[in-house]
């Protein structure tokens, strides 16, 4: 059975969008001169090939309720290129605790 890197998006304590970007980036173990945007990330997950862990992923976003609309829209943007991460590489799973 082949293991999965998992990928946790815990928005439990409000962090800011960088510090969520930084944890991401370091649990898929991204090389240093990793960018912090998200087209950086999707490069890094969808496109592949760059982080030192490799698919399959298991994303586990948890805690997604704000009421801000900036954070909104960044959940929303990650879940889609999570979801095309998924969808690219069999046996990578989301789910939203």
């Amino acid at each position: 059975m082949e293991v999965k890197t998992q990928i946790i998006i815990d928005w439990g304590d409000n962090p800011s969008k960088l510090e969520v970007l930084k944890s991401i980036l370091s649990q898929a173990k991204a090389p240093d001169w990793h960018g912090l945007g998200l087209d950086a990330l999707e490069d890094s997950f969808v496109v592949g090939n760059i982080n030192e862990a490799k698919p399959p992923y298991e994303f586990c976003f948890k805690n997604l309720k704000t009421d801000k609309e900036e954070i909104m829209a960044f959940q929303n943007s990650l879940i889609e290129i999570f979801t095309e991460c998924v969808r690219r590489y069999e046996g990578s799973t989301m789910s939203i605790e």
